[in-house]
């Protein structure tokens, strides 16, 4: 079996790290660099316990210039973890693999890929917070969720080096049928609100708009919940360690009070009741 890892780049996203961890070994990830950026959150604190547990390699970086990503690749690029890897997968943990062949196993979408492909891409399906209001621990995967339309994007790329990474040589394109990127842009009310809070205060009818874009809700898709009792092994696993237990229930108190203090705010309240309605 070809060694596979996954690239995260993170940024004030630790309520959901330990979830998206799980669910992608559910899948048969080997490896994971999660690199963090910017955080205020506790998302350094539980991916540096995650690479003390031996679970991935953590990164702490430095945006130069306005693109986290090339930073990111730049100051990983001669990772053990990723010379010695046969596959690469860069995204984001908001973003959930989910492959429709076989019974959804890595192995199983990996092996028929013909040794000459450089890289895959795999199209990006678009979940909305299927009215969920609080702030919560992990993704929508837990509960039932609504699809958006597919689009004609690069949800996900891998290769088996950096440089292979949405290559567009010897690249190939993986159907809806095949699999697809549950893409979580916004998990509940709460979240939106707190990741947003800025544009809803400076523009509130630009905040509506882009809050239409991302609560998407138009078929529903349950196909990934077929991940479900194997992930929440890993996750239990995971919570086994109570340093680990103690910085993730840390950073879901630090979203929770955000939440709250943003909501005491009469601009953001009013925004909140309009769009629950």
């Amino acid at each position: 079996m070809a060694k596979t890892v996954m690239v995260a780049i993170i940024q004030n996203q630790a309520p959901y790290i330990l979830e998206w961890v799980a669910h992608h070994l559910a899948l048969g990830f080997d490896d994971f660099v999660l690199c963090v950026h910017g955080s205020s959150d506790g998302s350094t604190k539980i991916t540096r316990r995650l690479s003390g547990m031996g679970y991935a390699a953590h990164v702490k970086f430095r945006v130069e210039g306005d693109d986290p990503r090339a930073s990111a690749f730049a100051q990983i690029k001669d990772l053990p973890e990723l010379k010695e890897a046969d596959w690469i997968f860069e995204t984001d943990v908001d973003c959930f693999l989910n492959s429709h062949i076989g019974f959804g196993s890595l192995r199983e979408m990996l092996e028929p890929v013909d040794p000459t492909v450089r890289s895959l891409s795999v199209p990006g399906a678009y979940f909305g917070a299927d009215g969920h209001a609080p702030f919560e621990s992990g993704g929508s995967i837990t509960r039932s969720v609504m699809r958006g339309a597919y689009r004609p994007e690069l949800a996900m790329g891998c290769g088996r080096n950096l440089g292979d990474l949405m290559s567009l040589e010897r690249r190939v394109d993986l159907s809806p049928e095949q699999a697809q990127v549950n893409v979580y842009r916004s998990k509940s009310l709460a979240e939106f609100i707190s990741r947003n809070a800025q544009q809803i205060l400076d523009d509130p009818e630009k905040a509506h708009i882009k809050w239409r874009e991302v609560d998407q809700q138009e078929t529903r898709d349950e196909t990934i919940t077929r991940y479900k009792d194997m992930r929440d092994r890993y996750l239990s696993q995971l919570l086994e360690d109570e340093r680990l237990r103690g910085v993730f229930e840390g950073s879901l108190a630090w979203h929770k009070e955000r939440a709250e203090r943003l909501l005491e705010n009469p601009q953001i309240a009013a925004f909140a009741d309009r769009i629950s309605t």
